[in-house]
């Protein structure tokens, strides 16, 4: 996923958001391509509920 990553973004995969559930907000990015493991559904981790933006 790092090769994928966007630079200043933090990127997390559908089982983080999952984890990390109704305390963070995300943008999704769709699927992107990781090598020797296939398509991966990804968001881009974009602040937390209720405060400013990261």
């Amino acid at each position: 996923m790092e090769s994928q990553g966007v630079a200043g973004r933090m990127q997390v995969t559908e089982a983080t958001r999952a984890i990390l559930g109704e305390s963070f907000v995300f943008e999704e990015r769709g699927l992107i391509a990781a090598k020797g493991m296939g398509e991966f559904r990804t968001w881009f981790l974009a602040g937390r509920t209720g405060l400013p933006p990261i």
